[in-house]
């Protein structure tokens, strides 16, 4: 390539460099992968939140259940104790 051939393309480097398409384009691009870039950590936060939120309310459930079932364990260990009461009581008054 001689100097000729880049002095008569000249301006149409320069249009192309300062003009609507070069660097608008290329500043506008990068805006547009910021705010992609953006868009896409808000999602990753949203179905983060949502999946917290899930592990909690099957947390919560799973915590009710284990109550439920500790207070019927309770009452059956309270019948156990009270029916080993009445069976030593009853062997008490056979050997007596």
């Amino acid at each position: 390539m001689n100097s000729q051939t880049i002095i008569d393309s000249l301006p149409q480097i320069i249009s192309y460099l300062f003009g609507a398409g070069g660097v608008l384009a290329f500043f506008q691009g990068r805006k547009e992968r910021k705010i992609s870039i953006k868009s896409q950590e808000a999602d990753a936060i949203q179905g983060l939140q949502q999946a917290y939120a899930n592990f909690i309310k099957h947390s919560n459930e799973l915590i009710d259940d284990l109550k439920v079932e500790v207070k019927e364990l309770k009452q059956q260990i309270d019948r156990q104790e009270e029916a080993f009461i009445e069976y030593k009581t009853q062997c008490n008054v056979i050997h007596d």
